[in-house]
């Protein structure tokens, strides 16, 4: 390994470290420089009691209720919506699944994604070539 030169470990009298500052640098400027963040808003580490109290009173406030309204997975309540990709997507990852653990029979596998492209061109409307034309 590369041992730092004397120029960069110079120490001062009372054992801090000696700031060599490029040309043109003022002490001025470095110390502004080092300052720059200093007003910066930063988080504070709150104690697990006052993480939940806060948890606790915003529920309280928002009027939470244990029903069975569906909660989908950024959190949000109501019914849970997904598109046609987000359903070819999740039988993509369910045929990964099925093929990693060696599933003898893809039967039922093959129905499911028949029957999501049936539900798919149901809600679909052929456009024709007029249509692609009006657009431009």
């Amino acid at each position: 390994m590369n041992e730092p030169d004397a120029s960069q470990t110079d120490t001062t009298g009372d054992g801090e470290m000696a700031i060599h500052l490029p040309d043109g640098v003022t002490s001025e400027d470095f110390a502004r420089y080092v300052d720059i963040d200093n007003d910066v808003a930063i988080s504070v580490d709150d104690t697990d009691a006052e993480i939940y109290a806060d948890v606790q009173a915003a529920a309280a406030d928002s009027g939470e209720s244990d029903d069975d309204t569906p909660v989908d997975s950024s959190g949000a309540q109501g019914p849970i919506t997904a598109s046609f990709s987000d359903a070819i997507h999740s039988l993509h990852t369910l045929r990964v699944y099925l093929e990693a653990n060696g599933c003898p029979d893809y039967r039922r596998f093959y129905d499911l994604a028949e029957q999501v492209y049936d539900m798919n061109r149901q809600n679909s409307i052929q456009k024709t070539i007029k249509d692609f034309f009006t657009q431009l």
